[in-house]
């Protein structure tokens, strides 16, 4: 029982750590956008 917890758990945190990843690689995609038409 406290394995499968665990494994629970651990699937959350992963899921989270890729969807703040995804969240910061749009986040800055978005910048650079914004930062070349500024140059532009």
């Amino acid at each position: 029982m406290l394995n499968q917890t665990v494994l629970f758990m651990s699937l959350i945190l992963q899921i989270a750590i890729v969807l703040t990843n995804l969240k910061m690689h749009l986040l800055t995609s978005k910048i650079c956008r914004v930062r070349s038409i500024c140059l532009k």
